[in-house]
């Protein structure tokens, strides 16, 4: 049964939180037994929180690299102010989803909380400070478990061609990773097959036209990056176009997610009648 007031999730939160630091604890051990190991804590500290190698590296898909084109955040206020500022930003994106799991009607809801996973695996992409390519992996396993947690008269026919679709997006937005690794023909077989899993599954009209037209799109610029040769003064023009373009697209997901979370489309009908 659940309930049981503010004593009874005070003890669950407790409960979740030394589980969290009894496994760092035992992940630590390695350091903490060194010979010395308050320097060797903090060198990993350092590698975890990498404050001092810019707000990001390489280009990635997300809100800070996509406008640096016109604001370059390093401009407007000096270095240590960018963390905090990152992590208020994350914070204001996360937080609107976030906040339904505590309503009541919503405490036990899994369909609520799998949204707010997808929630804040994207704001935290999208706008944390020193984001890799590959984080946006996190924000596909949170998706893929959405439809999972939602009840099945809940989950629409579209889910496994906007799931797929979601995907290919993720792949497309990690290109410029998939050139530095030489894996373009890895990458040009999953985004087939993906493909044709987003055109076998139902969908409507209006879907299936977005997602060949945003395919369509993809293609246009992976031709312009592959034949055509990037302005002398802008060498990064066309992997821009790929991280801008797939940052915009996440940026959409994010937005509908959040309106859709506020609206309760994620909550459990408990009055729907269970199938036998």
């Amino acid at each position: 049964p659940h309930g049981g007031g503010v004593f009874c999730a005070a003890r669950r939160v407790a409960g979740a939180g030394v589980a969290v630091i009894s496994t760092c604890l035992l992940l630590f051990t390695p350091w903490l037994i060194a010979p010395q190991p308050l320097p060797e804590v903090l060198q990993v500290l350092h590698r975890m929180f990498p404050f001092a190698r810019g707000l990001y590296e390489d280009k990635v898909a997300n809100v800070w690299c996509s406008i640096s084109v016109v604001i370059k955040l390093q401009r407007l206020m000096p270095q240590r102010l960018i963390p905090p500022f990152c992590a208020a930003t994350t914070l204001a994106a996360l937080l609107p989803a976030n906040l339904c799991c505590l309503e009541p009607k919503r405490k036990s809801d899994q369909g609520t909380f799998a949204a707010s996973l997808v929630a804040s695996s994207l704001a935290f992409f999208l706008f944390a400070f020193q984001v890799h390519e590959k984080s946006i992996l996190f924000a596909c396993v949170a998706v893929c478990l959405l439809p999972i947690a939602v009840e099945p008269h809940q989950r629409p026919t579209w889910t496994a061609a906007a799931l797929s679709h979601f995907m290919l997006a993720c792949l497309f937005s990690m290109y410029p990773l998939v050139v530095k690794d030489s894996l373009e023909v890895v990458y040009g077989v999953l985004c087939v097959v993906l493909f044709i899993i987003c055109e076998a599954c139902p969908s409507p009209t209006a879907l299936r036209m977005a997602i060949r037209l945003s395919v369509a799109l993809a293609l246009a610029i992976h031709s312009i990056h592959a034949l055509v040769p990037a302005p002398q003064r802008y060498p990064d023009l066309w992997t821009l176009m790929i991280t801008g373009y797939s940052c915009a697209y996440f940026v959409a997901i994010l937005g509908t997610l959040t309106v859709a979370q506020l609206r309760g489309a994620f909550v459990a009908d408990i009055k729907h009648p269970k199938e036998d």
